[in-house]
This record gives C-alpha cells, structure tokens and sequence, in this order.
C-alpha cells in the first residue's frame, strides 16, 4: 500500500476529535471521520473502504444528543434512539474483530471492544476519574504481552479520565487483560491472542504523542499494522 492508511474514527466533539486526528496523522495514517448517527448499511459501505478502526473516548451519548436537537430552543428528538447511536462503536467494534482488521480502542473504545466480544464492564470504578495531567497513576504490564513491546516498560505512569472500566472478558473472545492499574488492579489494557492487531487501552496516549515516546509508539505501531493489512 502506497497511500496512507484510511482509518475510521467515531465522531465526538471536535474538541476531543483534534488530538485523536493529530495522533494518527503524525504516525502518517488519514483518519476519516465517522458519524454514529449513519444509517447501518452506509457505515458498513465506509467501514469496507478503510484499513483500520480508531474507537476514542471523550465525550459521549449527552454531548451528541445536545447536538441533534440544539436549535430554536425547542428539542426534537433524532430519529435514532440513545442506543443506535452509541451502538456504532460497537458495531465497528465487532466488525473489525471479526474481519481481523486493526483496531485500537482508548478508555470508552476499549470498553467497546469488551463488550463487542460479550465481556463485562465494571460500571463504578472510584479514583480513576482524574485531571488530564501526567502521570496520574501506574500501570503493570504483562511481560509477554505485545502492548509491553509497543510501551516498551514493565510499569509505567499513564493519565486517567474514567469511571467504568474491563472486568472480564470470556475466555473465547480471543481477547485478554495485559495491563492493570497499580494498586487497585483495574484492567487498562487488552490485546488479542493472535497475530491480529487489536489493542485497547484504558488511559489516554492521544493527549500524550508531543511527550511521551511510549504513546507516540503505540499510534505508530497502529498505523503500521493497518499499512500492512492487519498483522503486527
């Protein structure tokens, strides 16, 4: 492939957009914004015309409502109902993991990717919602895992936004824990058993690439996975 990797990345507010755009596009990937209000069959045409999927966090179901029906004052309601539209990650989620396409999901995106293959979320997770600012907390990551190749750090200090997170994934999703935080063990980070490139991480590298070369690495690594077709 000669032309830069068309990836696929779920529309939230253009505030959080700006580093997830960024990220790709210094790793040379072309992101390609995806609304998740598209009708199914017209985000399946576009999802078939990319080489990878972004899944981000940032802001989520509220904020994208607040958009649809912000007008005269007078609220309507969108033709999709709350769960159609937060139901695009998941779908792309699934797709992608079925196809063996790349895919990287941060904070909500790896939740998705958990509950793509019937894994389970722990809704509450206290002292994890924090500032921006790095580092906030550390992080174990496993030894033989690919995400310890791409970070490069049997532990290191991440950032940390959330109050959900991974509990468990069956254990013939093909995907498995590879990172938790210090301390309290919570999941913040997944990967799957094969050769695939399917990676989920529970803190932030998005706002990190300018920094941190372990972020800037994990971008790179995705891109380059998705160059290729799928494969690390």
């Amino acid at each position: 492939m000669t032309r830069p990797p068309r990836i696929g990345l779920t529309a939230r507010s253009p505030r959080a957009l700006v580093a997830y755009r960024r990220s790709l596009e210094v790793s040379r990937g072309q992101p390609v914004i995806l609304a998740p209000w598209t009708p199914r069959p017209t985000l399946r045409q576009l999802y078939d015309t990319l080489d990878g999927v972004l899944l981000p966090g940032g802001a989520g179901i509220a904020w994208l409502w607040r958009q649809h029906h912000r007008s005269s004052g007078t609220p309507s309601r969108p033709r999709e109902s709350w769960s159609e539209l937060e139901s695009a990650d998941l779908q792309l989620a699934r797709w992608a993991l079925a196809d063996r396409r790349p895919i990287l999901g941060i904070c909500r995106g790896i939740q998705m990717m958990a509950l793509a293959v019937d894994g389970r979320l722990d809704r509450a997770v206290p002292g994890h919602r924090l500032e921006d600012a790095y580092p906030a907390h550390e992080i174990d990551v496993a030894p033989d895992s690919r995400l310890r190749e791409i970070l490069g750090a049997r532990r290191m200090p991440v950032n940390s936004r959330h109050y959900r997170a991974v509990l468990s994934l069956p254990p013939e999703s093909g995907l498995l824990p590879t990172a938790w935080a210090v301390g309290d063990g919570v999941v913040e980070g997944l990967e799957a058993r094969d050769g695939v490139f399917a990676v989920g991480v529970q803190f932030h590298p998005e706002n990190l690439v300018d920094v941190d070369a372990a972020s800037r690495r994990l971008f790179e690594r995705f891109v380059a996975a998705c160059q290729r077709g799928g494969g690390w």
